[in-house]
């Protein structure tokens, strides 16, 4: 499942992101919260909630 919104992250983040989670759970959902998912903010760190069977 591929679900992107607008985020303040550049797509190789995201594909970096996505390959270290993967490669310990193919089947984890990742949601990235906080505020790199606003737009109008700057700077920040990267808040990720993985959930994992």
């Amino acid at each position: 499942m591929k679900t992107y919104t607008k985020v303040r992250l550049t797509e190789e983040e995201i594909k970096m992101i996505r390959k270290i989670i993967k490669k310990y759970d193919p089947d984890a959902k990742i949601i990235l919260f906080g505020s790199r998912t606003d737009l109008t903010k700057k700077g920040g760190d990267i808040d990720l909630l993985v959930i994992s069977d």
